[in-house]
């Protein structure tokens, strides 16, 4: 078991929350099985904060639902066009999220400066290194996060296992470091 202080510093590590960004060209939402990142993205997209949302994530292997799709099930009755999602429905972790998405998003959006990754708190850190290192050079992220659990929770296996993989994700060449610029990350 790990001790509180030692937690709580993990989880300040790996959480590279945002402010949200005045404007972005996609809201990027991670697939999982909570309802709650569509919610976000839909909130975000009626603020006006970016003209298309990608949607990731295949079957739940807990649920057996598609992530994707149940989130554009959300989107599409809070009156999200349809034409203005990018659905990533095969995925099965957070590398083929992106890797699986890139080519859809390239189809729809011809600029990509800035992402806006809707993802759990402890994840986000994982979520941008692994935009960064497949998206194009120059993009600039931001993480509009949710807690899958309180901050004062005691030692919890998703908080450490994201932080366990970091290292092994970047010598496997599936990350690229993020950099605190202003208030987002480059």
């Amino acid at each position: 078991m790990i001790d509180p202080s030692t937690l709580k510093d993990i989880i300040a590590y790996l959480d590279v929350t945002t402010p949200i960004p005045t404007r972005a060209d996609v809201i990027f939402v991670f697939g999982t099985r909570l309802d709650t990142p569509a919610y976000r993205a839909a909130s975000l997209w009626h603020l006006g904060i970016a003209p298309v949302i990608v949607l990731t994530g295949g079957e739940n292997r807990r649920t057996g639902t598609n992530e994707a799709q149940a989130h554009r099930r959300i989107l599409l009755d809070a009156g999200i066009p349809e034409n203005r999602l990018i659905i990533e429905d095969r995925s099965t972790n957070t590398l083929e999220n992106v890797t699986f998405a890139l080519p859809l998003l390239q189809k729809e959006v011809t600029s990509l400066k800035v992402v806006l990754a809707v993802c759990k708190c402890h994840h986000s850190r994982r979520a941008l290194m692994t935009l960064k290192k497949h998206l194009p050079y120059g993009v600039r992220y931001y993480a509009n996060t949710y807690e899958q659990f309180p901050r004062h929770a005691p030692s919890h296996s998703a908080v450490l296992k994201d932080w366990e993989n970091i290292p092994r994700y970047l010598a496997r060449g599936h990350l690229a470091y993020i950099e605190p610029d202003g208030d987002g990350y480059i």
